[in-house]
Formats: C-alpha cells, sequence, structure tokens
C-alpha cells in the first residue's frame, strides 16, 4: 500500500488505484497522514476533520473509520489500527511518496560534493514526484498548513540544489535562463540570486551579474529594509575583481563505493515538478566555495509576485547635478483619500503581503488554490474565535546595517552579551572611543534576532548633533510616523508599546540628556522592547545595566603573540593591505609590541595596520615608539586608554602630507556620508580624489562599497578629531557654510528631479544624504538664515511628501517661525509643503488653518506661488467629501498652471478634477480629464504620475468597463513596484480589493486587503488604513461574518478618524444590517469589544479575521 500527498490525495495498492471518494473520508486519511506513525485521539481527529462543526455522536468518527478501514485493509494489510487514545497509521516512510522524495534528497545531498553527476540522477527522481502542491486538497486547513509548509520548503530546497549541481557540473550556459524565470518568481530569495549571479559571470556576461546584485539589494532595501548577506556581497566583489576561484574548472569525479553503479544521468533539462516550475530551497546567506556551488543556510522568504508590464521603466543615467551622487530608489505621491467610492471590476493578479497572489502560472505548472468559491459554513456564515481574543500587531522586519569587516577577537564578548540582554531591559556598552562598542553590538544584535519576532531596528545617532532631532531619528529607524495630535515622541512610545523587539541605539555621549529622557520613557512604557545601547559614559536610566567594552587582550612581552585577539585583528587586516607580508617570526613579534602600545584599542590595531602598505612592523615599531611613549604619558587629567587612542590618531595624522591634514580636517564636516562631488565643492581641495584616496589608503577615511558612484565615511571618533582640527585652523564657520549652501542647492535640484523620468535615483540620493541636509538645516536655525532653512523645505517638498518624511515635515514647521519668514517670497510654498505634510497624517484641520491664511494673506503674491498652498485646499476638499469645491478649486489650479506651464501641478489638477468628477457620478467627464492627464504624464515622463493618471482611469472604467479597470490597477502596481512607490501602489490594491468585492470574488478580495492593511500599516498612513478597513467592513457584512465586521465597526468608530460622503453612509448602512443579523444584544457586545482595541490592536483583529476567513 502507497500513498501520495505531494499533490492530490492518492492511494494505490499494488498496480492499482484505491478509490477514497467521500470527501470526509479523504480529509480523514489525510489528517492521519500528517500525523504517520503517532496516535491521533478521537477528539483531535473530530476537531482537525469535523473542526467547529462536530458530529453528534462520537460514533460517526467510528463509522467513518471502519469504512476508511475497509478501503486501506482490502489486501489484507493491517495500516489503521485502533491504540487507545484513538488510532495510528502505521506505515514506513517509503510507503509515503513524500518519504522518499526526502530520502532521495538527502541522499542527493550527501554525495552531491564526491558525486555530482549521481545527485542530479537522485533529485530529477525526488522531484519526479510532486504532482501538484503538498496535500493540495487541505493545504490551507489547519491540521496540513504546517507540514504542507515544510513539504514545500524542501522541494524548494531541491531545486536550488539541483541549480547548485548543474553549476558545479559546468552546465552553466544552459541554466541561466531557468534560474533567471525561477528567481523572478520568487525575488526575496537569495540563493538563487547567487546561482545566477554565478551562472551569468561564467558565460562571460559581467555586468548582467553586477545587474542582478543591485536589482536584488533594491528590493531587500525596498521591502524589507535589509542589505543582502555578506556572502552575496563578498560574491559581488569577486565577480568586480574576476576572482579565478569563480570559474568552473573540470574536476575528477569519484569513483561510487564498491557494488554501487554509478550515475548515467546527463539531464541538461531542469524537470518540472507537478506545480511545472523548477522545483525550488530555503534561502538564507550564500557562499561561494573553490567549486562554485553556491550553498544556504535556512532562512525565510517573502514572495512578492510581478504584477505585469512596466508602462514608465525608469532607464539611462542622471546627469549628476552639481549637488552630488543621484543613483536609484523609491518613490511616491500625492496623498489620495478616499470618499468611501468602491470600484468593482474582474480579477487578475493579486500580490499579498504574506507572499500569496492570484497569478497566472507559467506554462505546465498547476496553480495553487485561489480560495475563489469559498464554501461559508452554516449557510454562510464565518466560524471563527471569539473577537475577545485580540492577536498581537502584525510582524515588522528589522533591519542592521552591513558589517564593513569581520569581527575579530570578541566572540566571547558576543555571546555574553546576547545573554545579557535576555536578563535586562536596557543594555549598555560603555568605553572609550575607538574600543569597538559599535562592532560588538551590531554582531550580538545579529545573534540575538531570533529572540525579537519584531526584527531588530538599528538607530545611529553620531550623525545627529541636535537632540531635538534624537526622537526623529529613531522615528526613522523603526518606521514610526507621527500621529494626529501627537507629539513625535508620543507617537514613536505608541508605535512600540505592543511590539516585542530589539532597539539598538549607536554613539548616544554627544545627544545624552536627549537620549536618556527618551529610552527612560521607552523603558517604562513599552513592556516588551529592549534596548541596546552604544556610549561613552552610562545614560543613568532606571533599571539600565551597564557593560564595559574593553581593549582587546594583548600578548604579555615575550609571550607568543600568534594566539591574542588583539594580534589576531592586526594579522587579519595586515593580510588585507599585504597579502604577501611574512606574519610569523619577527614581524609576529613586532606586531605583538605594536598592539600593546595601542592597549588592544581596535581602532588603534585598525590604523596601525593600514601603514602596512608602504612599512613593515619593525618600521612601525621603530617610528611610533617615540611618539607614543610622549604622547601617553601626557595630559595626565585624561583617562589613559583616551590618551592611548589621541595618541594614534595624533600619529597617523602626523603622517599626512599638508594637503592631505587639509582635507581630514575638512571632510569632518560632513554628517553620515559624502560622495566625491560634494566633497570637491565643499572642501575645494585642489586635485581633491588623489588627496581622498590617500585617506582612504590610511584608514582615516572609509570608501563604501556600493553600486554606481562610491560614497564615503569617517569613523565618528576620527570625525570628531577633525572638527577639533577645524576650529583649530580657524576654517569651521566657512567650511560649515560651504555644506549647507551645497545641500540646499542639492534640495533645489531634487524637487525638479523627482518630477522627471528618473525620480527613484534622485530619491535615493536625497535617502543617502539626508544626515546632511539635517545638519544644513539645523546650521540655517542655528544662525538664523531664514532664507536659507526655507529653500531647502521648499525643496524638499515632493519627496518629503512622496516618501512619507515627517521630520522634513517638520524642518518646514520650524523654518516657518524664523525671523522674518513671514515676509519672505518663499513663506506661501513653504506653508503648502507643510500643509500637505499634514494631510498626509489625517490632520485635515491643522492643515487647512495653515494654509488657508497664507493663501490669502500676502497681497500680489505670483500665481504660481499659490499652487502648493491651493493644492493643500483642494486635497481636504476631496478627503471631506466636499466634490464641487474640490472641482472647483483644481480647475482654477489647471488653467494658471497650463498658462504658466507647470506641468506637475497642471498634472495635479487634472488628477483631482478626474477624481471629483467620477465620485460625483459624471463618469464621462472624469474618463475624459483622466486621458488628459495621462497625456500630461507621458509628456514629463515621470513613472509617478503615470501611476497616477493609470489609477484616476481605473477608478472611471470600475464601473463600466471592469475587465479594463483590473489591467489598469495592475499597471498602477507595477510601475508602483518597479520605482518603489509604496503609497500609491497600495492605493492601488485597495481600489483593486474593492473592485474585486463587488465582482463576487470574495477569497481574492480578503487577500488583496490583506497586503493593503499590512502595507499601510508598515508606512503608518492611518486615514487611508482607516478606509480600508471600512471597506473591508462592507465586505465581512456580505460574507456573513457579522460579529467580527460588528467589532471592526465599533473599533472604527472608537478611532481618532471621520467618516465622509458614501464611506459615511456605507458605516451606517452596515450598522443597521449586522444589529438586525446579530441582535441587540450580541452586537452591542461585539461593537464595544471594537471600542476598547488600540489601533494597533484594529488591524490585528483585522488581519487575523481575514486568515481565518481564508481557511
Amino acid at each position: 500500500m502507497e500513498f501520495g500527498i505531494l499533490g492530490s490525495l492518492k492511494v494505490r495498492c499494488g498496480d492499482r488505484d484505491v478509490t477514497i471518494g467521500s470527501k470526509r473520508q479523504r480529509q480523514l486519511l489525510a489528517a492521519l497522514l500528517v500525523h504517520t506513525g503517532t496516535v491521533v485521539s478521537n477528539d483531535r481527529l473530530i476537531a482537525e476533520v469535523w473542526g467547529d462543526d462536530p458530529p453528534a455522536m462520537s460514533a460517526s468518527l467510528y463509522t467513518f473509520i471502519s469504512r476508511l478501514r475497509g478501503l486501506l485493509h482490502a489486501e489484507g494489510d493491517e495500516v489503521l489500527i485502533t491504540r487507545p487514545p484513538g488510532y495510528l497509521l502505521q506505515i514506513s516512510p517509503g510507503q509515503i511518496d513524500a518519504g522518499r522524495f526526502e530520502r532521495l534528497f538527502d541522499e542527493a545531498r550527501r554525495v552531491a560534493d564526491a558525486r555530482p553527476e549521481a545527485a542530479l540522477a537522485l533529485l530529477d527522481e525526488a522531484l519526479a514526484l510532486w504532482r501538484g502542491p503538498a496535500y493540495a486538497e487541505f493545504a490551507d486547513a489547519e491540521f496540513a498548513r504546517s507540514e504542507a509548509g515544510r513539504l514545500e520548503e524542501l522541494r524548494l530546497a531541491a531545486v536550488e540544489e539541483r541549480f547548485d549541481t548543474c553549476l558545479a557540473l559546468g552546465r552553466h550556459s544552459d541554466l541561466s535562463g531557468a534560474i533567471e524565470a525561477y528567481a523572478s518568481r520568487h525575488p526575496l530569495r537569495e540563493r538563487p540570486r547567487a546561482q545566477l549571479m554565478l551562472a551569468l559571470y561564467r558565460c562571460g556576461r559581467h555586468a548582467e551579474a553586477l545587474a542582478v546584485f543591485r536589482e536584488f539589494r533594491r528590493q531587500l532595501g525596498d521591502e524589507l529594509g535589509v542589505e543582502p548577506s555578506a556572502a552575496l556581497r563578498n560574491l559581488e566583489t569577486a565577480i568586480l575583481r574576476q576572482d579565478p576561484e569563480l570559474d568552473w574548472t573540470p574536476r575528477p569525479i569519484q569513483a561510487p563505493p564498491p557494488g554501487q553503479k554509478a550515475s548515467t544521468s546527463h539531464a541538461e533539462e531542469m524537470p518540472t515538478s507537478a506545480t511545472g516550475e523548477v522545483p525550488t530551497s530555503p534561502t538564507g546567506e550564500v557562499s561561494i566555495p573553490p567549486t562554485g556551488k553556491v550553498s544556504t543556510s535556512p532562512a525565510s522568504e517573502v514572495l512578492m509576485p510581478s504584477t505585469g508590464e512596466v508602462l514608465m521603466p525608469s532607464t539611462g543615467e542622471v546627469p549628476a547635478p552639481s549637488t552630488g551622487e543621484v543613483s536609484t530608489a523609491p518613490t511616491g505621491e500625492v496623498s489620495m483619500p478616499s470618499t468611501g467610492e468602491v470600484s468593482t471590476s474582474s480579477t487578475g493578479e493579486v500580490p499579498t503581503a504574506s507572499g500569496e497572489g492570484m497569478h497566472t502560472p507559467p506554462a505546465g505548472e498547476v496553480p495553487m488554490p485561489s480560495g475563489e468559491g469559498m464554501a461559508m459554513p452554516n449557510g454562510g456564515a464565518v466560524l471563527m474565535p471569539s473577537a475577545e481574543a485580540v492577536p498581537t500587531p502584525p510582524r515588522f522586519h528589522g533591519t542592521l546595517p552591513g558589517e564593513p569587516s569581520s569581527l575579530v577577537g570578541r566572540e566571547q564578548d558576543v555571546t555574553a552579551v546576547v545573554a545579557a540582554l535576555r536578563e535586562c531591559r536596557l543594555l549598555t556598552l560603555t568605553g572609550p572611543g575607538g574600543v569597538g562598542k559599535t562592532r560588538l553590538a551590531l554582531q550580538a544584535a545579529d545573534h540575538a534576532a531570533e529572540h525579537y519576532p519584531d526584527g531588530v531596528w538599528w538607530c545611529e545617532l553620531a550623525p545627529v548633533n541636535d537632540g531635538a532631532a534624537v526622537v526623529h531619528a529613531m522615528a526613522a529607524a523603526t518606521g514610526a510616523r507621527q500621529q494626529p495630535t501627537c507629539s513625535v515622541e508620543q507617537s514613536l512610545v505608541a508605535f512600540l508599546a505592543p511590539r516585542r523587539l530589539l532597539l539598538v541605539v549607536d554613539n548616544c555621549e554627544h545627544v545624552l540628556e536627549d537620549v536618556t529622557r527618551l529610552l527612560e520613557d521607552v523603558v517604562r512604557r513599552c513592556p516588551h522592547v529592549t534596548l541596546l545601547a552604544t556610549s561613552r559614559v552610562g545614560l543613568g536610566v532606571s533599571g539600565e545595566r551597564i557593560w564595559p567594552t574593553a581593549p582587546l587582550p594583548v600578548p604579555p612581552p615575550h609571550a607568543e603573540a600568534a594566539g591574542s585577539p588583539a594580534v589576531r585583528l592586526f594579522v587579519d587586516r595586515a593580510r588585507a593591505v599585504r597579502p604577501d607580508l611574512d606574519l610569523n617570526g619577527d614581524n609576529l613579534a613586532h606586531i605583538g609590541e605594536l598592539c600593546r602600545r595601542v592597549d588592544g584599542l581596535p581602532l588603534g590595531i585598525e590604523l596601525a595596520a593600514a601603514r602596512l602598505r608602504s612599512l613593515n612592523p619593525a618600521d612601525l615599531v621603530a617610528r611610533s615608539g617615540d611618539r607614543f611613549g610622549l604622547l601617553t604619558t601626557a595630559r595626565q587629567t585624561v583617562a589613559p586608554r583616551h590618551r592611548t587612542l589621541r595618541a594614534v590618531v595624533d600619529w597617523s595624522y602626523a603622517l599626512l602630507s599638508p594637503a592631505e591634514q587639509r582635507l581630514f580636517a575638512r571632510l569632518s564636516v560632513f554628517a553620515g556620508g559624502f560622495t566625491l562631488d560634494a566633497a570637491e565643492q565643499v572642501c575645494e581641495e585642489p586635485s581633491l580624489l588623489d588627496v581622498l584616496t590617500a585617506l582612504v589608503d590610511s584608514s582615516l577615511v572609509v570608501a563604501g562599497s556600493t553600486a554606481g558612484r562610491v560614497r564615503y565615511s569617517m569613523l565618528e571618533t576620527l570625525r570628531a578629531y577633525g572638527r577639533e582640527l577645524l576650529e583649530g585652523r580657524g576654517e569651521f564657520h566657512a567650511v560649515h557654510s560651504a555644506h549647507a549652501a551645497y545641500y540646499v542647492r542639492f534640495a533645489e535640484e531634487i524637487e525638479r528631479g523627482v518630477w522627471g523620468p528618473h525620480e527613484g535615483r534622485w530619491t535615493t540620493a536625497v535617502d543617502a544624504d539626508l544626515d546632511n541636509l539635517r545638519a544644513a538645516h539645523r546650521w540655517a536655525v542655528e544662525h538664523k538664515d531664514t532664507g536659507l532653512a526655507l529653500r531647502l523645505s521648499t525643496g524638499l517638498h515632493t519627496y518629503s511628501i512622496r516618501q512619507l518624511q515627517d521630520e522634513v515635515v517638520s524642518w518646514g514647521e520650524t523654518a516657518l517661525q524664523l525671523p522674518g519668514a513671514d515676509t519672505h517670497p518663499l513663506y506661501p510654498l513653504v506653508c503648502g509643503a507643510v500643509g500637505e505634510g499634514l494631510t498626509l497624517r489625517g490632520e485635515l484641520e491643522r492643515a487647512r488653518a495653515l494654509t488657508e491664511p497664507a493663501l490669502a494673506g500676502v497681497p500680489g503674491l505670483p500665481e504660481r506661488q499659490r499652487f502648493p498652498q491651493l493644492k493643500v485646499v483642494i486635497t481636504v476638499a476631496l478627503y471631506e467629501g466636499r466634490l464641487d469645491d474640490c472641482f472647483a478649486h483644481a480647475e482654477k489650479m489647471f488653467q494658471a498652471a497650463r498658462a504658466h506651464g507647470d506641468a506637475p501641478y497642471e498634472f495635479n489638477a487634472l488628477l483631482f478634477q478626474g477624481l471629483a468628477r467620477t465620485y460625483s457620478g459624471d463618469p464621462a467627464g472624469g474618463l475624459a480629464i483622466a486621458d488628459e492627464q495621462l497625456r500630461v504624464a507621458k509628456g514629463m515622463g515621470n513613472p509617478n504620475a503615470m501611476a497616477w493618471a493609470l489609477y484616476t482611469q481605473a477608478e472611471v472604467l470600475s464601473h463600466s468597463d471592469p475587465d479594463e479597470a483590473r489591467k489598469r490597477y495592475q499597471d498602477v502596481i507595477a510601475i508602483a513596484e518597479s520605482i518603489n512607490s509604496a503609497f500609491v501602489g497600495n492605493v492601488a490594491h485597495v481600489g483593486l480589493a474593492a473592485l474585486l468585492m463587488r465582482s463576487g470574488r470574495p477569497a481574492d478580495a480578503l487577500r488583496t486587503f490583506r497586503h493593503a492593511v499590512n502595507r499601510w500599516h508598515r508606512m503608518q498612513v492611518w486615514h487611508h488604513q482607516w478606509t480600508t478597513l471600512r471597506n473591508l467592513l462592507q465586505l465581512l457584512v456580505g460574507m456573513g461574518a457579522y460579529e467580527e465586521a460588528a467589532t471592526l465597526l465599533g473599533a472604527l468608530g472608537a478611532a481618532n478618524t471621520d467618516a465622509y460622503g458614501a464611506d459615511a453612509d456605507g458605516m451606517a448602512e452596515a450598522a443597521g444590517l449586522l444589529r438586525n443579523a446579530l441582535g441587540s444584544e450580541k452586537f452591542t457586545a461585539a461593537t464595544r469589544r471594537g471600542t476598547a482595541m488600540s489601533a494597533d490592536s484594529t488591524v490585528a483583529f483585522a488581519l487575523s479575521t481575514i486568515e481565518n476567513v481564508l481557511s
């Protein structure tokens, strides 16, 4: 007797199929197969097979078991055995196709290195067993979901193992297309990207291999906020170097063990599983051993299927502005309120936050169940757990910066810090600059990540010189957004309160007072948040545990040096600059002496090791002796380790040429990183590139590993040293003024760039230089340079809106309070920029109060300078459902913008006109305007404008041509994904979800709503979240999930939000229907549960409800 679960359930006895006709019997057998070899109790079987609708008598289970036993025992084999307190399916793993698959896969991995041909044959045999998704009929049932998911991950692992095996056999020329197709269906899996890079490289397609890395890094950053693994970055470096270890060379294949035949498989084609795709694997960190085989450690996957053709891809190069580097990045666009209008259409591909989606499968692939036509028990009512149990908020992915180099000599410290984090809420790593606090924190956080379901988040405070900006930096690092009527700090604490995460706050000492106050609040009000801080001194927060970070142990004089952690670090860094250097004998003794002279400080060791480019260890000892002796005995009031660090940096600085010393001091003005162009314009150093290269060679400046143009940076310890030098040279004010002026010019060019074809690249440029822009803003405010501050905010207007940058909006609020701001020509523009930012937070009254007086209060104001405030007035009118007012103001702006040739505002006016006409019941008028809007967008070549124009068309067509509307929504989603514009993409998802709801596709609509709710929550855009949940409420009512809908109704009623127009009417109608369906008592109890929910709990409840309905 054999059983098949890799596809639909199948039973075979000898050469004939055994028919299990009853659905209940099939479900019973599937439940037993999931627990093969384990006794399953009667109660558990009843729960798994009948769920919330158990049979009236337990005898019904016995009846089904008896019939099933009769089918399975027909040939005399007793496989279904009664064993108290239930039943046992007693079969061997070899009797189930999944067991045979796992055995073949394990054997393939065991022999892969020695006999790849044999491994390939085994993998082909294993993958051929798949006829479709595991437990295909029951994959969404609770009892099968976990096992089906586990088997699917193994299937993926087998496919990627097969790719590896083919690479090891030198079949790269036939493999790149198959890997590329597979990777496109699993875009966030790292292992196939590494395999594709290697295959392309071996085919001589080096540029394409590097392009794969760049695209993958962009996707990871945009979707998860993380970087590729260090191993994948190392593969990129190896490709850039054309490392010969990447080349494939034939190798002898070992003979099989005696008595075993060698494999004769030479399959060149990738086999298809029953799903049709080249089967697949766990993702994780990639390593490239000398054989060229790509291996990974297991990790999770997030699947985001492709959503159609990108209509306006960003192509070509952006000319380098006078402001610095321009590279690719995400964008956003105009805030689009909903008036409650729900559009309709047929379905298409619907990517979801969980990775699911309805998509057209590749040829030969068996599509997974879509959930369409989902049967509801009890005549349509959805049975779910009580709404009393509110789930935890959705999980957020954390992010850690990449490590510039390996951590050496801290293995025990990492283990100890990870253990300490489990015992306290706040752990502060203290110690002098250069002792390695940041690197230790980074490594410990990475090792501890598995203990924090909501991720590990990194907040870098080194570039933050203004204490007031600390809370903004922390909010930006965690993804918290300022909420209406709340301060940034209140919003941050509310965001963190329900989450279980680790927040690392690096370099606290220079803003100690503000950090201490903020972290005290987090410790007190966020019980599940653990904090790891680095600072030269303790923070003084209640409950804080101090962890002094010691220098690396050094070898005693005349002792063996090789095993010392300090010497190991020196040797590691020395080999990076002098691979041919003999690091034994006398050289090793000299290295031990150098480590002792710098007291084991890692920064001192790295600076000294960098000098081995041009000196030998003996030379370093001879040249450093007197200087260290002198400087470490001077200034006795300074702690000894700080004196030693100062001595090391003084010594490194003294070895520089005058030009190098001058540039080193001036570069300290940059916060975070900087580009070559920025350095040239701010520092005004002749032959700057040559001088900068010398500083990089001396390890005083770091050249970042990045695609495109290089960004440079300095360690905070060295930057502080440089600032002292800058003041001593009398150049502090002049260089800082040049820095602020440069970044204001940069911001002004950004405003033009983000409306062109390459908005993504311009946005990334701002993201990379946000620390420098913050420093420029602070300089302008501190020196009361009102014009400079207003110019900066005007230049960053569109960026701040598209990227939901509350901090940048707050810069505008501060600039408006500077002396003389209200009479400055840019005052109305900044009022408009701030007002639009407030509308994105749902603060309509504040936005109106700020912009309407500015619109009327400046006599003789040029018409074009009124556009930003007028746009706010238009947006507020649309949000509030005042469609006639919205159209009238938009018409006025359209006529003026067209007269002045201002394409962006002409486009914005058409956007609001088209939506106002559509939502007021004039689809013909709306479509004509939408067509004109599309023409203007094409003229600008701006992808974001294209996306919004297509969205307007989709909203219009949703009533008259649902199929065409669906295509438009899909086009919007595709463009949004291509430019990483989460905002417009999610607005389109909400429209598509509503369309699917009206088209009678409830399961598809639920999946799309799930994506939208997750994404709004990640972006913290609550007024759009409430609109989305109001639409979801309508769907739940239509599906009979009355109690859950009533709970959601109560939560929406208690939320700090107002519904207008059709939204308000829909809520009132739903309340009446739910009261009638549930009765007054149940309705009141359900809504009361909802009113007690927080915003995060409401989202969690909505997502849990969706999952329960779908399952």
